[in-house]
């Protein structure tokens, strides 16, 4: 049966509960929430942006055009470095 355990493999459940349950506890705190947070506002972004490309404004389509060209055309590393180091750059003008 599956939960005939004998001591040993109660004692490796223990140890494995206990090297990986911060890690286990960090994932429920943070990133599930930040991953949540992210695809929602990246859903948002995404909406916006389709509904601008569809729009019979020029304006309102060049931008939704520049912004996509710009998003897929730089590596992702580029856009990294540019939130994680630029971005608070700015708060120090």
């Amino acid at each position: 049966m599956f939960l005939n355990l004998n001591r040993e493999q109660l004692h490796a459940l223990d140890a494995a509960k206990q090297a990986f349950g911060p890690m286990l506890e960090g994932l429920v705190k943070y990133s599930i929430p930040i991953t949540l947070v992210t695809f929602v506002l990246g859903l948002i972004i995404a909406l916006f942006t389709a509904l601008m490309r569809i729009s019979t404004s020029k304006v309102l389509r060049s931008i939704a055009r520049v912004y996509v060209s710009i998003i897929r055309g730089t590596p992702m590393i580029v856009q990294l470095f540019i939130i994680f180091y630029g971005i608070p750059e700015l708060g120090r003008l």
